[in-house]
């Protein structure tokens, strides 16, 4: 699937519910969205899109946190992370774990 069209259906499926940026970096999409979304946003990548799961990274900065959940796609050189943020108090996110293998 072109970058493109996954951009396109990501809209579709999250209207007004998510954000995406392409210009992050080289062959590179970020989908921002709330922390309550961000299970579904990643099992929809993994189980039906087929984007592997590369890893989690968590930064704490000055007032929340921001996490990125990283994704790699077949074939070509594409890479979509899906970024959540919560203020600092807020501790507890929900897993991807059981919805992604090898998350979290």
């Amino acid at each position: 699937m072109k970058m493109k069209e996954l951009i396109d259906q990501a809209l579709t499926r999250w209207p007004d519910n998510i954000e995406i940026d392409s210009n992050i970096a080289p062959n590179t999409v970020e989908l921002f969205c709330r922390p309550e979304l961000v299970p579904g946003v990643c099992d929809w990548l993994f189980n039906q899109q087929g984007y592997h799961f590369a890893g989690l990274i968590v930064e704490e900065n000055s007032n929340q946190w921001d996490l990125f959940y990283l994704f790699v796609g077949r074939g070509e050189m594409e890479r979509i992370q899906v970024r959540t943020s919560a203020p600092l108090a807020e501790l507890l996110f929900q897993s991807v774990s059981r919805l992604v293998h090898a998350a979290d």
